[in-house]
């Protein structure tokens, strides 16, 4: 359960939020990039750009931290399928 860093410091919400999503088990992170859509309301390719790179950055023993680092972050929600009812 490690936390990586992001190669710019304005994405590191990205990144902590990815984190959040993966030990929440809520997706398989191969479909996290849906849940940087929803959250914070980016492109496609911008938001696969982001989870291949957290995905790569787990390979990188300098870029694993401890925790996050952001001090306001964006707690991941469930997401509800078309073939899921809200109740």
């Amino acid at each position: 359960m490690s936390y990586i860093k992001a190669p710019k410091v304005n994405e590191q919400k990205y990144y902590d939020f990815l984190e959040d999503l993966r030990q929440s088990g809520d997706t398989n992170m191969y479909g996290a990039a849906s849940y940087l859509i929803a959250a914070f309301g980016m492109k496609l390719d911008r938001a696969v750009s982001i989870l291949s790179d957290w995905m790569e950055g787990h390979d990188d023993p300098s870029r694993i931290m401890e925790k996050p680092t952001t001090k306001k972050r964006t707690k991941p929600g469930r997401m509800i399928t078309r073939y899921e009812s809200e109740e």
